[in-house]
Order: structure tokens, then sequence, then C-alpha cells
């Protein structure tokens, strides 16, 4: 009787629940039925008589793999309830909830866990935004929202909204590293064959792109960030271009001359935006390339691209690009010290050291170290005849095998390239009619 009493109010005991859900379903429909149910009854307060104890005995008897949506809904409710709470003890229960998750959430199983949208969208927005004000335990919600993406994931490899939301939280918390396993290696298997069907899919591409950039970024894999950028600004949005895909492109060209200009020719469904609207807003971007390029011989290159970021510092600093811009700097600077070991094999120190536009020979020994260690050059001083003797490094002859990798995979990125760039000419917003009848593929891409 008292039963049904509680089943008429709306309620539901921790015997009732566990015996309700022991047999977890096996049909589509069936999981699909479950899900609105646990929906139902988690909007209707089912829970609200349950204690710490029920709902810590429920968390930990469930399993994850078998009754993922339960688990879900017992989760969920629980940090719900005890993050609006006042009581001090139930929020340092907090802890002991999150610890459970950490270890459950990356068993969960795909399928079931994709139909649990309504839950799982809900707990990762809940970790989410409680990181900021978990002080030392932030790396832990930050691991239990992994978990989940993680087991979303399965073996496909899917994005979804919610590993923008993640990288982006990774990002603003300094938790980068966390992040690094939820970006791919290889960005083009994730838009291959992606025709977005609305503005928001592909938004979420382009935000995912741009996150994973930066999280790249601020770990300093440079290469990694640079493609990353340059999918990011790929992706066609059929709306007008933002800040944020001008900011895109200016992190992407000081990375691609840090790198040595690996990607020397863009793809052309980029040619129209660039040339209308981005490049109009990078001004102090294009003149500070412009003067690290003219690499003049009598003169001073680093120091003139010194004296426009020092001139422009304040573009820069807002931009959150003044490292980027200072590194182009110390390019410069090497680059002028390979330019001198490149023309002689031999040369007098103080020669060496006007040449190069250095201060002193310490300074010139410490670029060419630099330079030495990255492969570029090999040197020594000869202290008894005052001078510095250069080689560079010969290249390692390619055997057959690796050429006929090469080829196939430079044939594999040309026909991706082509593909993406065919897919996004139908998006008439994004690209113009004029640009239609070229094709570009994008060197080093």
């Amino acid at each position: 009787m008292t039963s049904v009493i509680r089943n008429i109010m709306g309620a539901i005991n921790y015997d009732e629940f566990m015996n309700k859900f022991a047999n977890a379903p096996t049909t589509w429909k069936a999981k699909n039925a479950l899900a609105e149910e646990l929906k139902n009854m988690v909007e209707k307060n089912y829970f609200r008589g349950w204690s710490f104890n029920d709902f810590m005995r429920g968390i930990n008897t469930l399993n994850p793999e078998t009754h993922t949506m339960p688990f879900l809904a017992l989760y969920y409710t629980k940090i719900d309830k005890d993050q609006n709470s006042k009581d001090h003890m139930v929020l340092k229960n907090l802890q002991q909830t999150w610890q459970v998750g950490l270890q459950k959430m990356k068993k969960l199983n795909t399928e079931d866990a994709r139909s649990a949208e309504y839950f799982v969208n809900r707990i990762v927005v809940q970790q989410l935004n409680m990181v900021p004000r978990m002080g030392q335990m932030k790396d832990l919600g930050i691991k239990i929202v992994k978990g989940i993406l993680t087991s979303l994931m399965g073996d496909e490899h899917k994005i979804t909204s919610l590993h923008t939301v993640f990288l982006k939280i990774c990002i603003e918390t300094d938790q980068e590293e966390q992040a690094v396993d939820l970006i791919f290696q290889d960005a083009r298997e994730n838009i291959e064959g992606f025709v977005p069907s609305a503005l928001n899919d592909s938004k979420n591409f382009f935000f995912y792109f741009v996150y994973s950039g930066m999280v790249h970024l601020n770990l300093e894999n440079f290469s990694k960030a640079l493609h990353l950028f340059l999918n990011a600004l790929m992706i066609p949005i059929s709306d007008v271009i933002s800040e944020m895909h001008v900011n895109v492109y200016k992190k992407f060209v000081l990375l691609n001359y840090i790198l040595g200009t690996p990607i020397q020719q863009l793809p052309a469904c980029l040619n129209n935006s660039l040339d209308q609207v981005i490049r109009q807003k990078c001004s102090e971007y294009e003149e500070l390339l412009k003067l690290a390029k003219s690499d003049h011989y009598r003169k001073d290159t680093a120091a003139l691209v010194m004296k426009h970021v020092s001139r422009k510092e304040r573009v820069f600093n807002q931009d959150d690009n003044l490292v980027l811009a200072l590194k182009v700097v110390e390019c410069c600077r090497q680059n002028m010290v390979m330019r001198v070991a490149r023309t002689y094999e031999r040369i007098s120190c103080s020669d060496a050291v006007t040449r190069s536009f250095c201060k002193t020979k310490r300074d010139l020994e410490e670029l060419l170290s630099i330079l030495a260690q990255k492969g570029r050059v090999e040197f020594e001083f000869d202290e008894a005849e005052d001078c510095f003797r250069f080689s560079l490094p010969e290249r390692e002859a390619a055997n057959a095998e690796l050429l006929e990798r090469a080829l196939k995979s430079t044939e594999n990125i040309k026909k991706a390239a082509k593909d993406y760039d065919n897919q996004t000419r139908c998006h008439k917003e994004y690209v113009s009619s004029s640009n239609q009848e070229h094709a570009a593929v994008p060197s080093g891409f």
C-alpha cells in the first residue's frame, strides 16, 4: 500500500528502483523507452526522499557497462542535489561521488550512453560548470568528463558539441594535457565526407578545431596547432565571418612563418574570404610578415621586425599573440645566422658576428647552438685562427619504400583536400562564384 501511495505521489525508494531496473533492455526501442522513463523520474523529483547513502549505494552497485542509463540518472541527480545544497558536509561528500564517477564513467556502454543524451549532456555541463569552483580538485572534474566523452566516442572518433565545451574548459583551467587524447592526430579524418547539414553543425566543427589548435598551441605543439587552425579556416560557415575567424588566421600565419612556411598555398575556398574580409583586419600581421620575409643581406631584419612588434605591441597583446610575434623575431635572428652559414664554410669571428647582426660572439654561439639542436647547421669554432667553420647536414637519402609511401600519402591528401574543397563550394555565402572554377591543394596539408 505504501509503495502504491509513493508511486501516485511520484516517488520511488532505493529497493524499488534497483528491482525495477535490474534487467537491462536489449532492443533500441526498449532503451529509448528506458531513457524517457528515467528522464521523467528525474524531472518529477522521484528521488527526493533518497539519502546520501542511498545514492552512493546505487551508484556503487550499478554496473555502468550493463546499466548505463540508471547509473547516469542516479549520478546526475546526486550531483545536482549536492551542488545546490548549503550543507557543508554534503558539499564535502561531493568528492566521494566524483571519485566513483571517475572510475565508472570510463566504462559506460557507448550505445546506451548515446541513448541517454539527456543525462550525458547535463552531467558534462554540470561537471564543467563546477570545475572553476573545484580548486585543487578541478582536474578530477575534467577527468570525469573526459571519461564520458571517451565512452561516447567508442571506436568511431565521433565529435560532439560536448567536445568543444570540454576543450574550452581545459584551456581556461590550464588542463590542456587532459584534452590531447580527444584531439585526433589527423584532423582530416573528422571531416572526411562531411557536408554540414545545418549552421550549428558547421560551428561545432569550427570551434572544435579552433580549441584543439589552442590546446596544442599552449602546449607548444606548433605543427599540430598550425594544421588544426587550417582545418578551422576551411570549415564553411554560411554567416558573416566572425572575429574568431580573424584571430585564427592571425595565429595561423604567425605559426606558419615560425615553422618555416610549410603551408605555402592556401585552399581556393579561402581566397575570397581572406581577400575581402580577413586580411583587411590583419594589416599589422601582414606588415610583420612582410618585414620578416624581406631578408636583405645588409639589413638587420630582426631589428626591423622587433621595432614593428614594439610599435604594435598593444595590438598583439589584445589578440593574445605577442608571444608568437616575439617568436617571429627569434626566427628572423636565426635566419640571419643561417644566411651566413649557408654563404661561408669558413669565416672570421668578427665578420660572422657583424654579418649576422649579433652583438657579441657569445650571442652568435647561442644562436648557432639552437640551430644545431634543430639539425639545421653544424659548426665549430677554431680558436687558433679565431674563425667559425660551418657545414650543412646532409639530407637522409630516401629509399624506394619511403618514396612510394610518400607519393601515396601525397595523393591521398590531394584527394581529401580536393573533395573538401568541392564541398565548400556548395556554400554560396562562403565562397564567391568567381573562385568556383579554380582548384587548389594546400602545400604541406
